[in-house]
């Protein structure tokens, strides 16, 4: 596991998607915190799967793990607003989860490499098989900005969804690939702002039911 310096005051900026105002949260991560997941994705589960999807759909010559690192990139950013770890490990079968919130809750996220303006999961892949929705929660999020040669990249973090409205969603065909997709628009996703304040909130009072506990032992 792999802790990230946390963002003690996150950079919120307004952005308009499909002419509805977001609060989104802006975050940087360069240096040695770019470094590890740009190490990790040479060593990532998800490249071994079959087809092209396993190959990675943005991968090319000049940029091998560019699938792999954007999505390692938008979980630094999670673990950093959140002071989480970030698991960057090789696990076979891929990750549980992302993130459990909540101590119970799955939680995955979704980094887009440009503003698209939609969060795009897996309904169907290339081979004709159904993907399972098990998440809790599914954070939307996209690659801004990077310069791989300065080691710096900045993830916007836009909004999240519940399992349920992932499965109420318009069913699309992929942009690139033969799979089909879920399309979640980013104007359509719950405040990302609310979604982070109540996870602190939980964590504080953990902290206090803990304290409390130790104080009478």
């Amino acid at each position: 596991m792999y802790q990230p310096i946390p963002i003690t005051i996150p950079k919120i900026t307004k952005q308009l998607f499909n002419g509805e105002e977001r609060e989104c949260i802006f975050v940087e991560i360069v240096d040695e915190e770019y470094i590890a997941c740009d190490k990790a994705s040479y060593n990532f589960w998800g490249s071994s799967k079959r087809g092209t999807y396993g190959k990675g759909l943005l991968n090319s010559e000049n940029d091998l793990k560019r699938t792999e690192r954007i999505g390692l990139l938008g979980q630094m950013a999670w673990g950093k607003i959140t002071n989480e770890p970030v698991d960057l490990e090789y696990r076979r079968g891929g990750d549980k989860q992302d993130a459990l919130i909540f101590g119970k809750y799955k939680l995955d996220i979704k980094c887009a490499s440009y503003n698209y303006g939609v969060n795009l999961i897996q309904k169907i892949n290339e081979f004709k098989g159904p993907q399972k929705i098990d998440k809790d929660v599914y954070v939307s999020s996209f690659l801004h900005s990077e310069d791989r040669k300065a080691k710096i990249a900045v993830i916007c973090l836009v909004g999240f969804s519940l399992q349920e409205d992932v499965l109420k969603a318009k069913v699309v065909p992929a942009r690139r690939g033969n799979h089909i997709n879920y399309e979640i628009p980013f104007e359509k996703t719950k405040s990302i702002i609310y979604l982070i304040e109540k996870i602190n909130e939980f964590k504080e009072k953990q902290k206090l039911i803990k304290n409390t506990l130790l104080g009478k032992l």
